[in-house]
């Protein structure tokens, strides 16, 4: 069996650069390249699949130019069938006055195809045009998706695996809102938004499923959850993909995007009803890749990226929740 850093160097040398995110599913392995690797040139980067860890990989797909999939734009969701492989890419970037447009690619059968589900809207040639996250949701058959920024902010949803798309308006309390959620989290009674600069500036939301439907016309709200900033803008703590679910249990980070700020980890034991800080860290962009897991024990996975420790491996032991 190959190591990882005859892997790393093989994908390297396809000119892709380094491994940046990757998953098992039914079918084999998907390997997504290049993003903060990139050495300031966000024009590298692609997406392979193969059989076995060990290869050959196939390269599926390039991204578009001057885009990259971020941390917090890449979601998968593993069913128990074939036909239940979700991997759903949002590409970002800052092509301000250009020509290209930034893609949400999907594939449905764990990475041997893939497909562009939805090019980015541009109401705004100035301001950044590119998508923020996209995510399967298997309580509803639904994809999530959000694209910014301000001007060219959206939240949209599709009920056909991509082919058709709509975008909504949730009511809320705040007033003029830009919906450009960095993370959006399905679970069985909420939608949990992650939000950027508004509403609320930053914090986890929530987009309640007992109350979208008003007869039969579909509604959408979105509620205050918790931490949740009304009065200072852009703290930078967004939260983010990847996500770890095990029924109404989930957990999120939440990395700083200042040199001077905190880490946190947010956990819900009641389907995002409510939230528990259960981690602080005194740095930035500490898990600024996500949470995965859990896994057969329990255990949560993260990259501990530190100034002292970068791109360590780091792993959470299971919290005792005293009701689900």
């Amino acid at each position: 069996m190959s190591t990882i850093e005859e892997v790393e160097r093989d994908f390297y040398q396809y000119g892709d650069w380094y491994p940046y995110w990757v998953t098992k599913t039914h079918s084999g392995y998907v390997v997504i390249t290049g993003a903060r690797y990139a050495d300031g040139n966000p024009n590298v980067g692609a997406i392979y699949f193969g059989e076995e860890f060990d290869g050959p990989y196939e390269r599926k797909t390039g991204f578009t130019p001057n885009h990259t999939p971020c941390e917090f734009g890449i979601t998968c969701y593993h069913g128990i069938t074939k036909g239940e492989q979700i991997i759903l890419v949002a590409e970002r970037g800052y092509p301000t006055g250009s020509e290209e447009r930034g893609k949400i690619r999907g594939t449905f059968d764990g990475g041997q195809t893939w497909e562009v589900l939805k090019n980015v809207e541009v109401e705004n040639p100035n301001q950044n045009t590119h998508f923020h996250t996209a995510v399967y949701d298997p309580y509803r058959g639904r994809i999530w998706a959000s694209q910014g920024d301000l001007d060219n902010a959206m939240l949209l949803i599709s009920d056909d695996l991509g082919k058709t798309w709509r975008e909504i308006f949730p009511e809320n309390k705040v007033g003029k809102v830009d919906f450009q959620p960095t993370l959006l989290l399905p679970l069985a009674n909420n939608i949990v938004y992650g939000a950027d600069t508004s509403p609320g500036n930053v914090g986890l939301w929530k987009i309640p499923v007992d109350k979208m439907y008003n007869g039969f016309v579909e509604n959408f709200s979105l509620e205050k959850g918790a931490f949740c900033w009304d009065q200072v803008v852009g703290f930078h703590n967004y939260p983010i993909s990847s996500f770890a679910v095990d029924g109404n249990i989930a957990y999120c980070s939440m990395p700083s995007r200042y040199q001077s700020g905190k880490s946190f980890v947010m956990a819900t034991g009641d389907g995002g009803n409510t939230w528990h800080t259960v981690a602080g860290f005194n740095y930035s962009q500490v898990l600024s890749r996500g949470i995965v897991g859990p896994d057969n024990s329990g255990f949560l996975y993260g990259v501990w990226d530190s100034p002292d420790e970068p791109n360590t491996t780091i792993i959470f032991e299971p919290i005792e929740w005293l009701y689900k």
